[in-house]
């Protein structure tokens, strides 16, 4: 069985390593913390640090985490999930990226 860890930050990533100011903080398990209204609730107080939702995310609440002002989401298996990978099945995971492409120009745009 998985293990949930019900912190609010995980822990600090640096996505590009050696690039000033990439740091993002991890926000895990944020479907059991509350999604996207969790993010804009820390985000009042907290404008500046760029957040990073991970544990739940799906195509319909990537668009509210743009919307809410993250600065991406990490996908999980609603992105990649183990039997589509076992049957090579490339265009199904071409078009979830894609959808999850959409979805986030989308919050953008409303931001």
């Amino acid at each position: 069985l998985p293990f949930l860890r019900f912190e609010i930050v995980e822990r600090l990533h640096r996505p590009r390593a050696g690039v000033p100011g990439a740091w993002t903080v991890k926000v895990f398990p944020i479907d059991a913390m509350g999604g996207p209204r969790y993010i804009r609730n820390l985000k009042g107080p907290l404008p500046d640090i760029p957040l990073v939702p991970t544990g739940g995310v799906s195509v319909a609440t990537t668009t509210e985490y743009a919307r809410a002002g993250c600065v991406g989401v990490g996908g999980d298996g609603t992105l990649v999930d183990e039997r589509t990978v076992a049957e090579g099945d490339w265009p199904v995971l071409h078009q979830r990226a894609a959808e999850f492409v959409a979805a986030w120009r989308k919050g953008l745009a409303a931001h």
